[in-house]
């Protein structure tokens, strides 16, 4: 398994937000019906034994931290984007969303546009160009979600 993948799982486990009385390990623990001997031998970075996806996935709900999974795609050369839950959007919400694209699509290009303007890219131009693509594809996924769940509610 990839180093940057264990060091997602170990800090995951062992930042673990953790109940009154519990370490954050014994609370990880108790989120995934393991023992915390278990849970600290298969989240060490050097362990032959690791989590299942069925435990991953446990850990990242209770704990709503995704490192794991970012780590993952980063891994295979993808990304990973949260989406939310539209299936209930109105459609004027619907529009509101669609407009939202639009204007970070727009607000992307004037990123870019202000960053060519002198001729070169510092890395805080390319920061803020990041956030802007970042807002536009998370705009678009958010689009493409509400109109699946307009398709699911046909159904």
């Amino acid at each position: 398994m990839h180093s940057t993948i264990r060091t997602a799982v170990y800090l995951t486990v062992h930042e673990f937000p953790a109940r009154r009385g519990l370490n954050p390990v014994e609370t990880a623990a108790q989120a995934i019906g393991r023992a915390p001997g278990t849970v600290y031998n298969k989240a060490a970075t050097d362990s032959e034994h690791g989590f299942t996806i069925a435990e991953i996935v446990m850990l990242m709900t209770a704990s709503s931290d995704y490192r794991v999974l970012h780590a993952l795609a980063n891994s295979v050369d993808h990304c990973v984007v949260r989406l939310g839950d539209y299936r209930r959007t109105s459609d004027l919400e619907l529009l509101d969303l669609l407009l939202m694209q639009v204007r970070a699509e727009g607000d992307r290009s004037d990123r870019i546009r202000r960053a060519l303007e002198d001729g070169r890219i510092s890395g805080a131009e390319i920061s803020d160009i990041r956030d802007g693509v970042h807002a536009h594809i998370t705009a678009e996924l958010e689009l493409l979600a509400r109109l699946e769940g307009l398709a699911d509610a046909a159904r």
